[in-house]
């Protein structure tokens, strides 16, 4: 899963301390989200997400509207 993970980022990244010889630019703002990866049926699933997925669309855009709208404030 890890070399998968690996793999699927074609970018190096300061944050994660990951380095690829064959992709040294370090950080590109089209990386600037999240890898994600499961194991269905046998398969390796890959998949990305924004940053601040939390707070796009169906949640509301801010911390305060969210903890609000969960917590029935």
């Amino acid at each position: 899963m890890i070399v998968h993970a690996s793999l699927a980022r074609k970018a190096s990244s300061s944050a994660l301390d990951f380095k690829r010889l064959d992709y040294p630019d370090m950080d590109p703002p089209e990386w600037e989200k999240f890898v994600t990866i499961r194991l269905e049926n046998g398969e390796v699933k890959l998949g990305e997400l924004p940053f601040n997925y939390w707070l796009l669309p169906p949640n509301a855009p801010t911390y305060r509207e969210n903890y609000e709208r969960h917590c029935g404030l």
